[in-house]
């Protein structure tokens, strides 16, 4: 049957009676998120954990929420130049809810393939008119110049990131400037520019499997029959990775005690230590505690391991898991780690660091951590191994590891503990012990994000005389 022009039926409008657009959940809960960040310097995770308390998402509103939060975060100076050149007002100088909107707008078109252009810029115009009216317009005359223009720059496709230029890669993988000369410098070009580019890309969260309490394999069988989509790790015998998950089933696992949330790269450190029944352990920085709990089950719940937190929110965070687990051999003290004084056998030393290797999951790392901040925390750490060096009793083991990837941080450190303390030798990291990516020329061991799916850590092992 033809239709004649009369008979045609009018296209749908995406606009309320009151000529509005309807923002979805998932957008307003992202947009929120952003606000919060910028304006009271929340944590990427915190603020999406807020927005999932405060409302009943589903999964997909959930997943796009996260991915617009740390999508934006991650590429904000990518997005911000394809702004700059449209914008009346200097990024500088704009109203932080009339940016969030605009970066949103422009991650939606340029970085999501699923996202329709007219959802992305009417959505992002109407979250301008709520909350400053007066730039609606201006919003809307960016997000649309940006829409037609050819000429803007590109994120590096991984496949074109090893050929790029050096100049290039600051922008166009969205990083400061300095952190890619520094990633570059100490992890050499080839592997510091794939590091680069794969902490750009989703990280999946993982578990470590209590084998006390249960298999992997009968954790993998429950999270599956629930819906999770999970695999096996090879060589991390407690890893599971999730790859699509279902909270509720999650929480159930962790709440029976069979596994525990922690990073794949974390997981391998505690058993470093060779941790056993009746030894006196430290944990000198011990929050979140996942690896003060590894500790607990590598020992049988045997040993006296003592949790050393500095910070006394994080000291209770810890010692909240250690009863809701029934863990009997820790401890949690809520002190500076350089002010305790107790003799041991082993110490872990996670130091405080510039935490560049968790970009992939922490994206804030990359606006707020400072080159200055280098010489700081390489001086505290080097305080920190002094102090463990201390406390260890002959023949004892330190083993110090860190989330980053920097020469001050890493092979420096060996360098000047060894040079300052002739109580002290290298215990040689074996390759059977640990799945690492290389060794370091001072014997310290990486694992690279690019290949070891987890953060970007360095670790070295002592031994004191």
């Amino acid at each position: 049957m033809s239709h004649s022009q009369g008979s045609k039926k009018p296209r749908r409008s995406s606009r309320d009676e009151n000529g509005k657009c309807p923002i979805s959940p998932a957008r307003l809960a992202a947009f929120e998120a952003l606000c919060a960040i910028l304006e009271k310097g929340t944590y990427t995770h915190l603020a999406l954990l807020e927005q999932w308390n405060k409302r009943d998402q589903s999964a997909q509103d959930a997943a796009l929420t996260s991915e617009l939060v740390r999508g934006v975060v991650k590429w904000q100076r990518l997005l911000d130049e394809m702004i700059r050149p449209f914008a009346r007002v200097r990024i500088e100088k704009m109203d932080i809810p009339v940016l969030c909107a605009l970066r949103m707008g422009v991650y939606q078109m340029r970085m999501m393939d699923r996202i329709p252009d007219y959802a992305a810029i009417s959505e992002a115009v109407e979250l301008v008119r709520i909350h400053t009216f007066h730039a609606h317009r201006m919003a809307n005359a960016v997000l649309r110049a940006i829409q037609k223009a050819k000429d803007l720059p590109l994120p590096l496709r991984l496949e074109d990131v090893a050929n790029a230029s050096r100049e290039s890669l600051g922008l166009r993988l969205s990083y400061e400037e300095w952190m890619v000369q520094e990633v570059l410098s100490t992890l050499g070009d080839v592997n510091g520019r794939a590091a680069l580019a794969a902490m750009n890309d989703r990280q999946h969260l993982a578990l470590r499997v209590n084998h006390k309490k249960a298999s992997r394999d009968q954790v993998l069988k429950i999270l599956r029959d629930a819906g999770c989509v999970v695999s096996e790790v090879s060589g991390i015998p407690a890893a599971i990775l999730i790859e699509e998950g279902v909270r509720d089933a999650i929480q159930e696992v962790i709440a029976r005690g069979e596994a525990s949330y922690q990073g794949l790269s974390s997981m391998k450190i505690a058993s470093l230590l060779r941790p056993r029944a009746g030894m006196t352990i430290i944990d000198a920085c011990a929050a979140p505690g996942g690896k003060t709990l590894h500790l607990a089950e590598l020992s049988d719940d045997q040993a006296n391991i003592f949790a050393v937190e500095v910070h006394a929110h994080r000291a209770k965070m810890i010692q909240n898991q250690v009863e809701r687990l029934g863990k009997n051999s820790i401890t949690v003290i809520n002190a500076d780690f350089l002010s305790v004084d107790k003799d041991c056998d082993a110490i872990l030393l996670d130091a405080p660091c510039s935490g560049l290797g968790t970009i992939a999951r922490k994206p804030d790392v990359k606006w707020t951590v400072h080159k200055e901040d280098l010489h700081s925390l390489a001086e505290l750490q080097n305080s920190m191994l002094n102090h463990a060096a201390d406390l260890l009793r002959a023949g004892g083991t330190l083993v110090y590891s860190v989330c980053t990837l920097t020469h001050a941080e890493g092979d420096a450190q060996i360098e000047k503990i060894l040079a300052k303390r002739s109580d002290l030798e290298l215990d040689w990291i074996a390759e059977g012990e640990l799945a690492f990516s290389y060794r370091t020329p001072a014997g310290g061991v990486r694992m690279l994000p690019q290949r070891d799916r987890g953060d970007g850590f360095f670790v070295a092992r002592f031994r004191k005389r």
